[in-house]
């Protein structure tokens, strides 16, 4: 009777050694999976940096270019005043007919002009739109980054209590 008690005790032993093997390796293999998808994420989150990095300085470009479009318009209304006031020094100056026509054709440019006026205005409210959307593209990749940190924080920390076998966990030879 002790030879039986004693081969039970070691097809347990031998059982439990291999279910714990069996668990440790699927812990390992799950942590393994995990690093992957962090470091797949950590790359993705990279390319986003590089990205939000063009972005900004495309933000960068824009903003100048809108400063420029406004002092062009300052410029352009400054030579509107200036012409209107041309207009009005010509008007009272000459009441003749054939100056009155002149001043019936002069209109044009400044017509020209307001409508210049008008799409440059179109375009900075597209581009102060775009830059908006660029600051919320920015702010969600932050959070992204701080959420693949703790990620990996935690992964690494399991790894490292999962590969660690407590010696009293594993079965002991019969006396």
């Amino acid at each position: 009777m002790p030879d039986s008690d004693s081969t039970e005790f070691f097809a347990f032993s031998a059982a439990r050694t291999l279910l714990w093997a069996a668990i440790k390796e699927q812990e390992q293999q799950h942590v393994h999976s995990q690093e992957r998808l962090i470091e797949a994420q950590h790359q993705t989150q990279q390319q986003q940096h590089v990205q939000l990095q063009l972005q900004q300085q495309q933000q960068q470009q824009q903003q100048q270019q809108l400063q420029e479009e406004e002092e062009q318009q300052q410029q352009q209304q400054q030579q509107q005043q200036q012409q209107q006031q041309q207009q009005q020094q010509q008007q009272e100056q000459f009441r003749q007919p054939q100056v009155q026509q002149q001043h019936l054709q002069q209109p044009q440019p400044q017509q020209q002009q307001q409508q210049q006026q008008q799409q440059q205005q179109q375009q900075r409210q597209q581009q102060e739109e775009q830059q908006r959307q660029q600051q919320e593209q920015i702010q969600g990749a932050q959070h992204l980054h701080v959420s693949i940190d703790k990620q990996l924080e935690i992964c690494v920390a399991r790894r490292s209590s999962s590969t660690r076998i407590d010696p009293s966990e594993l079965p002991s030879a019969p006396d």
